[in-house]
């Protein structure tokens, strides 16, 4: 009978030796699993980094003249996705529509030695911004304009754009905030022409 209970004991230590070393061989697959996860999860932060768009709507002017462009300061392509203008609170597809809206000329009548020059850009779904890029979307010079102040605020561009890993940013031409972030870009494709 001794040799009988000292075999069990053995059997019964060595089963607990293997349980032992399962038990830690699936604790280190467990860990290496989450270490991959999170490796992945941190390099995909890193690829959307790498390739973030940063627009920013520039607005110039002068008691003459005005410019609105469309700025990538990021580190890769802008997808446009929406563009919404108003002027004075109501939607406008055109951009010479808003601007003679919004900035009037001084004189009823153009005499014909006066010059304007204008110059417009369409923009919609589907344009892309590639980094370091500017589109210019309006420019308007005339002696007979009159940008006052305050005329620029009467006019809002909101544009909703995406990344080439579909991660999408929301601007607006009154927001001073930096872009903010979008789950996607809501509305129907638009198009901004001229």
């Amino acid at each position: 009978m001794g040799r009988r209970d000292g075999e069990s004991e053995t059997a019964v230590k060595t089963i607990r030796i293997e349980l032992v070393i399962a038990t830690l061989a699936l604790l280190a697959s467990a860990a290496a699993s989450i270490a991959s996860i999170v490796q992945t999860r941190t390099i995909g932060r890193e690829l959307s980094a790498s390739v973030w768009p940063y627009l920013a709507v520039d607005t110039t002017f002068s008691p003459r003249s005005i410019q609105v462009a469309i700025d990538n300061d990021g580190l890769g392509p802008a997808v446009v996705r929406t563009v919404h203008l108003s002027a004075d609170g109501r939607a406008v597809n055109r951009l010479r529509d808003a601007a003679l809206d919004l900035f009037p000329r001084s004189h009823s009548h153009v005499p014909k030695h006066s010059t304007a020059n204008e110059d417009f850009s369409a923009i919609g779904t589907g344009t892309v911004i590639r980094p370091g890029a500017s589109l210019m979307l309006a420019r308007v010079q005339s002696p007979l304009l009159h940008v006052g102040p305050g005329s620029v605020d009467r006019f809002e561009l909101t544009i909703c754009y995406c990344s080439i890993v579909n991660d999408c940013w929301t601007i607006d031409s009154r927001d001073t905030r930096p872009p903010r972030e979008a789950r996607d870009c809501p509305g129907q494709p638009t198009i901004l022409s001229y």
